[in-house]
């Protein structure tokens, strides 16, 4: 008898179009929609469960299922890092036209650094998407 991950998004505006890949065991298993859930039946054992969004992945979670456990996981776009890298990349797009128009000055040249920095730091951490057990069910992987 098989076990099976529940991955549930959580609605939000942001992204609202895109659906969520969902990877167990780094295989594509399929799609998830805005406010939407999926069930996926896994063999019992520890698997790696992740999701991703037009280039962006959340964080690999380690989940362990036992033979008709059901594991529950819930997925959302994280709000303030989508904005504060759209502010980022603002930054980058303002005070790169300030380096080509009025050359470089040591204010330009840190915001821009700034700007850029935020950007691959958000990207490196895959804040943008967030993966995590439902803890109302009490589950710790």
């Amino acid at each position: 008898m098989a076990g099976r991950i529940v991955v549930m998004r959580e609605s939000a505006w942001s992204g609202w179009t895109v659906r969520f890949g969902v990877r167990v065991d780094d295989k594509r298993v399929g799609k998830v929609r805005n406010g939407d859930s999926r069930h996926f039946e896994v063999e019992p054992g520890v698997h790696r469960v992740r999701v991703n969004q037009t280039g962006f992945a959340s964080r690999t979670l380690v989940v362990s299922v036992t033979e008709g456990e059901t594991v529950v996981l819930r997925s959302r776009v994280r709000f303030w890092a989508n904005f504060l890298i759209g502010m980022a990349g603002a930054l980058i797009g303002s005070n790169g036209v300030w380096l080509l128009l009025k050359g470089p000055t040591a204010a330009t040249v840190i915001l821009f650094a700034v700007g850029v920095a935020g950007i691959v730091v958000s990207i490196a951490s895959k804040a943008l998407i967030s993966l995590r057990p439902d803890a109302a069910l009490g589950y710790r992987p």
